[in-house]
């Protein structure tokens, strides 16, 4: 498995300092009342890895997204024909969750949610609505008012499907992806202001997932679900241009697969994308590994897994990736280790659908 050769991800087989602790959270796909937030635990010692239930009250919380100062949790509710509950919790120090506040959303099925790096505001995106929506958030972490919310219509009939949102870390943008083959720019000023500044067609593409670049700022980076590809995109004040598009399959791929989640290190210098097997049959699910050489990725390796349906994926510490295997009701966590992605723990979360 894997690429067999030293370099970017490497750590020798011994890799071993002291016993360490690695904590993260996942969401799922579960009924109202039963556990639907988990608290993840890795034990380098033992090379356990542990999913204690957090959260029975929601239904549905596919995703999630944490302040910048990790205080505060926020999730949503996935539910399709009927408008979604955006969700606040303060993360105590044992990692335990505490209900803060909710939210009504005007958005039906709620796919992603996104905080900004002043942790002023949060964001999020209704799938089947075509909708995102702006929360301001109080110090303390509960959610305040709407802000701006923002529904997409097409002249050519086609309906729009928002899949995520992101605030640059930098600058005053709020990006969203558009399924159908857009991306939405906007202008963030004041005290939650929004504006739509551009619209930009990716004819050919369909973004899902958008990161930005943590050495270049006008740089970001989409992972395009059906089209299998990696698009490097160039931002101005009015548009965005593509730079480079760089294909996530293996070429002789005869499985039908969809891009998933997609995930940086904390360097900046690595990109890791999930690829799902839509055939459950097929032995086809793969992690690709990109590295980024002057700020543009390219590919470096492409990996299968044992997991089903890896939906999403995290990257912690000393080179240890976490894939959401949805199917499979697994969190599988692979270390790459003198070239080979090697597969250290797993533990059961059932309908498992995002890593935090």
């Amino acid at each position: 498995m894997g690429r067999g050769s030293g370099g970017l991800l490497d750590s020798p087989g011994n890799y071993q300092v002291k016993a360490m602790y690695y904590h993260f959270y996942a969401g799922s796909y579960a009924e109202k009342g039963s556990p639907g937030i988990y608290r993840c635990t890795y034990n380098s010692e033992d090379k356990s890895l542990e999913a204690r239930p957090e959260i029975f009250s929601v239904e549905n919380p596919s995703y999630l997204a944490e302040s910048s100062d990790g205080r505060f949790l926020y999730a949503i509710s996935e539910t399709e024909n009927q408008r979604g509950i955006l969700y606040a919790y303060r993360i105590c120090e044992d990692g335990r969750l505490v209900y803060l506040n909710e939210a009504s959303c005007i958005g039906m099925q709620l796919c992603h949610v996104a905080v900004d790096s002043g942790n002023h505001l949060v964001s999020v995106a209704g799938y089947q609505s075509g909708t995102i929506e702006v929360f301001w958030l109080q110090d303390n972490g509960f959610i305040g008012d709407k802000v701006f919310e923002d529904v997409w219509k097409h002249d050519s009939g086609v309906c729009a499907h928002a899949h995520c949102t992101a605030f640059h870390p930098e600058m005053p943008i709020l990006l969203a992806c558009d399924l159908s083959g857009w991306i939405y720019g906007y202008e963030v000023s004041g005290k939650g202001t929004i504006s739509r500044k551009f619209e930009f067609a990716l004819n050919g593409y369909d973004p899902r997932h958008v990161l930005f670049s943590k050495h270049d700022k006008t740089l970001c980076y989409i992972i395009c679900e059906a089209s299998n590809t990696l698009l490097t995109l160039r931002l101005s004040e009015d548009g965005a241009e593509i730079i480079r598009a760089v294909g996530c399959c293996p070429e002789d791929e005869s499985a039908f697969l969809a891009a998933g989640g997609i995930k940086s290190n904390s360097l900046g210098n690595m990109l890791v994308v999930s690829e799902r097997s839509l055939d459950v049959s097929a032995a086809s699910n793969k992690i690709v590994t990109m590295r980024i050489v002057d700020d543009i990725p390219e590919q470096y390796d492409i990996s299968g897994i044992s997991g089903l349906f890896p939906r999403d994926l995290k990257v912690l510490e000393n080179n240890m990736i976490a894939a959401a295997c949805q199917l499979s009701d697994r969190i599988i966590l692979y270390r790459w280790i003198d070239g080979q992605m090697k597969q250290l723990a797993e533990c059961r979360v059932p309908k498992v659908s995002c890593l935090l």
